[in-house]
C-alpha cells in the first residue's frame, strides 16, 4: 500500500497498513497507538480520505491544538489521489488573531471564494449573501491581522467596521448554508473546543451532527476524558482515536483515583 504525496511516493509499513485496513473495516471504536515520528498524522489523513471517498461518508477530525489541526489538514491536501476531496478547516476568529497557522481551506477563505468558484450554481439571493459576507470579512480580517490599524480608521471606515462586526454572525451563517449546498465538505477539521461549541444546539454546525459517520481524534492523549465522553455521546458515529499515551498528556488530568461525580 503506497501513498502519493505531492508527486512523491510513500510506502506504508505493515503497522500503518493494518491501521488503515482496520479503520476501513467499520469497527465502532479503533485506537491507533504509535510513538512520535511513526507517521500517525499521514496515516490518519490517508485513512480519513479513504473513508470519505468510500460511500460518501462525512468525516470530522479534531485535535486539542490548532497547530495539530493545521498539520492534519495539510496532510490531507498533500494526498495526490484525493486532491479533489472537499476539505474544510474551521478556525475561530480568536485563534486567527493569535497568529495560528492557516491553510487554503480555512472556512473564512472558502466562504470568500464561493461566488468566484460556484457562482454559476447559486441563486441570486445566495450570491448576494456570499458577497455581503465577503465584503464584511475583508474589513474584519484587516483588523484581525493588524489591530493597530483601528487607530487610523476614518469615521466612515469605523462605521463600516462596526456594521461588519455587528452583522458578521448572521452573514457567516447565511454563507455557510450556501457552502453546504454547493461545496459540502467530505472532511471537516477543527479543535475539540470549537467542535463542541459549534455543534451545540442552535449553533453554526449543529445540523451536521446527523450526517457525521466517522469521528477521528488526532493527538488524542491530549483530549481530556470529559471531552471524550461528550464527543462519544454527541456523535453517534464510528470513533477512531490516534495518539501516543506516552507522549502528550491531557490539559485537564483525570487521575485513576478520581471518583465519578
Amino acid at each position: 500500500m503506497s501513498l502519493h504525496l505531492r508527486a512523491s511516493t510513500l510506502h506504508l509499513r505493515d503497522d500503518q497498513r493494518r491501521a488503515v485496513q482496520m479503520g476501513l473495516s467499520k469497527q465502532p471504536i479503533l485506537v491507533i497507538q504509535a510513538a512520535y515520528g511513526f507517521g500517525k498524522t499521514v496515516t490518519g489523513a490517508y485513512l480519513a480520505a479513504q473513508i470519505a471517498a468510500a460511500g460518501q461518508n462525512f468525516v470530522i477530525v479534531t485535535a486539542t491544538m490548532n497547530v495539530a489541526c493545521a498539520q492534519f489538514t495539510e496532510a490531507l491536501r498533500r494526498l495526490d489521489d484525493h486532491r479533489r476531496l472537499p476539505v474544510l478547516r474551521f478556525v475561530a476568529d480568536s485563534a486567527l488573531a493569535d497568529g495560528i497557522p492557516t491553510t487554503p481551506v480555512d472556512i473564512n477563505t472558502i466562504l470568500q471564494s464561493l461566488v468566484e468558484r460556484y457562482g454559476d450554481r447559486m441563486e441570486v439571493d445566495e450570491a448576494h449573501h456570499c458577497q455581503v459576507y465577503s465584503d464584511g470579512r475583508r474589513l474584519l480580517e484587516i483588523l484581525l491581522s493588524n489591530p493597530d490599524a483601528a487607530l487610523n480608521l476614518t469615521d466612515e471606515e469605523r462605521e463600516e467596521y462596526r456594521i461588519a462586526d455587528r452583522d458578521n454572525s448572521d452573514a457567516t451563517e447565511d454563507a455557510v448554508k450556501v457552502m453546504l449546498r454547493v461545496r459540502f465538505p467530505s472532511i471537516v477539521c477543527m479543535t475539540t473546543a470549537s467542535l463542541l461549541n459549534i455543534t451545540s444546539q442552535g449553533e453554526l454546525f449543529y445540523d451536521l451532527l446527523s450526517t457525521c459517520t466517522i469521528h477521528i481524534s488526532d493527538e488524542a492523549s491530549q483530549i481530556p476524558e470529559p471531552a471524550f465522553v461528550t464527543l462519544a455521546c454527541r456523535f453517534q458515529a464510528q470513533h477512531i482515536v490516534i495518539g501516543d499515551i506516552n507522549q502528550l498528556q491531557p490539559h485537564v488530568r483525570c487521575p485513576q483515583s478520581s471518583r465519578p461525580a
